[in-house]
């Protein structure tokens, strides 16, 4: 692996953990990191995937995602969707995707089977 793609993949890793801890830390349920660096039809590196209860706890997460990775890692997503409804709230930082879900869009949507062959990493 040339020495750019590693430190982006280092870079990644520690935006999608910076992440994961942030989630977990304001009590978000389930919280998993996919990672996807190296595969072929890559489409980000890691996805973060968690759950909230209600639109407003995933508002508040996305708002505490954003706030503390702004300050942290000084990065702000390019894309962002679904935060006036927060059913399902999407923040691309383009290497790392964000996915927060009320709990009942989850189970619909299940990235994680989807994705099923993606490697899980601890938190």
């Amino acid at each position: 692996m040339p020495v750019e793609d590693s430190k982006k993949k280092d870079s990644s890793l520690v935006l999608a953990r910076g992440v994961a801890d942030c989630l977990q830390k304001r009590g978000a349920a389930e919280v998993v990191l996919l990672d996807f660096s190296g595969r072929k039809e890559q489409v980000a590196d890691y996805f973060v995937i968690a759950s909230g209860g209600s639109a407003l706890q995933i508002g508040s997460l996305c708002e505490f995602v954003l706030e503390h990775i702004k300050g942290f890692l000084g990065r702000t997503p390019p894309f962002s969707e679904g935060l006036s409804q927060c059913r399902w709230s999407i923040l691309d930082y383009v290497d790392v995707v964000v996915h927060l879900f009320q709990q009942e869009l989850r189970l619909y949507y299940d990235l994680e089977s989807l994705w099923g062959d993606a490697v899980r990493i601890e938190i």
